[in-house]
């Protein structure tokens, strides 16, 4: 059945939205390392400017200190390989695991040791609470910080309309392309691109949100299901603008077309926060709860339906994706996967162990193929040679 298959499945990482004005990893990772222009408001959300009420933030110097403790930390660990960068998604991963060791929401023995040390080191932050002298802080709650702290500089950036769109045109045109039926576009991004150049163009699409309602669209995962449309969109990370609320007693996560629960005493919204995954390792601990199940299970289906992969802008860092790419390429001899990447050798340089061990064999096989181009420079017909040849 796959020799005839024509559906085609997209995956796209935080390196096809840089064109567009949206932030580099190294650009996120710098300003949680600084600090700059960030301030806590009382609602316990991070915002861009200073403090409200002129004081110095408190909270800032301590979060950024554990930060600077946790990244020495990791460059100790990473120091047998010089092309490992550290980042903002390593810094998440550990202080989520001292969380979730230090409250007991993963058992984590090889940790103690650990925690000790960094106990040990953190005597200064943790002898008073930000602005209540008389009150020591804990391990949870400045790991919690930490945590937030990032989540929020994550969503500061990502927040931002995408500046052009143009350079993803091929998108556009392999979306019309009738030679292939259905086209499933799987991204790791946070932000709104995608959503904005469907838009656009009046692309109808599928995002796993039924039609609005009283001003909200909920989460509704059979819809991946559907045949309606030939656009599916499948955002495995979560997005900056999806929330959970609850309605009517009920939970249910939306994504509301404007802030209008601020007004509407039916629902509320259980976290300020929006719904994003952030971090290394410890993403595939939060692949099994409530929606990323779905997404997962959607994604494992809707990649198993298709016949070729387009990937671009993905470091293939995430080691449970690359499990179920590699499972799904290496299950028939006709799948594909085409890799848009300007330097090649780069990448395979950085790619996890499990990728690079068959990177060779695969293009040995012609079931990997690099169109050696940035983003902004792919166009569709040469996708199109490459993936009908």
């Amino acid at each position: 059945m796959d020799e005839i298959n024509k559906d085609l499945a997209f995956l796209f990482g935080s390196g096809i939205s840089i064109p567009a004005g949206l932030p580099s990893t190294s650009g996120i990772t710098e300003r949680v390392l600084s600090g700059k222009d960030v301030s806590r408001h009382t609602s316990t959300i991070y915002y861009n400017g200073p403090p409200m009420f002129g004081s110095p933030d408190e909270y800032i110097p301590k979060v950024n200190v554990f930060l600077k403790r946790l990244k020495s930390e990791i460059d100790i660990y990473y120091s047998y390989d010089r092309k490992r960068i550290i980042n903002y998604e390593d810094l998440y991963s550990l202080a989520s695991q001292i969380h979730d060791s230090e409250s007991k929401n993963y058992d984590n023995p090889a940790i103690f040791s650990f925690i000790k040390q960094i106990l040990a080191d953190s005597k200064d932050i943790l002898s008073t609470t930000p602005y209540i002298p008389e009150h020591r802080w804990s391990l949870i709650d400045l790991s919690s910080e930490v945590t937030n702290y990032i989540r929020d500089i994550v969503l500061l950036e990502m927040a931002i309309q995408p500046k052009k769109l143009e350079y993803l045109n091929f998108i556009i045109d392999a979306v019309k392309d009738s030679y292939f039926n259905r086209k499933r576009f799987f991204t790791l991004n946070h932000d709104v691109l995608l959503e904005s150049l469907f838009n656009k163009y009046s692309i109808s699409f599928i995002d796993g949100f039924d039609q609005p309602v009283s001003q909200l669209r909920r989460w509704n995962p059979k819809l991946f299901e559907s045949n309606q449309v030939s656009v599916y969109l499948l955002k495995l990370h979560g997005s900056i603008n999806w929330y959970f609320l609850e309605e009517d007693g009920s939970y249910t996560l939306s994504t509301p077309l404007n802030e209008f629960w601020q007004n509407n005493p039916r629902v509320n919204p259980l976290e300020d926060r929006p719904e994003i995954l952030v971090g290394t390792l410890n993403k595939i601990l939060q692949y099994s709860n409530p929606i990323y199940l779905d997404l997962q299970c959607s994604f494992n289906r809707l990649l198993n339906h298709s016949a070729k992969l387009i990937v671009s802008g993905y470091s293939f860092g995430d080691k449970a994706i690359n499990s179920r790419i590699i499972q799904w390429l290496d299950s028939l001899p006709s799948r594909k996967i085409i890799i848009i990447h300007p330097d090649p050798n780069y990448l395979l340089e950085h790619v996890r162990n499990a990728i690079r061990i068959s990177w060779h064999r695969w293009l040995d096989d012609k079931k990997l193929f690099i169109l050696q181009k940035s983003v902004e420079e792919t166009n569709w017909d040469e996708l199109k040679k490459m993936l009908t040849k």
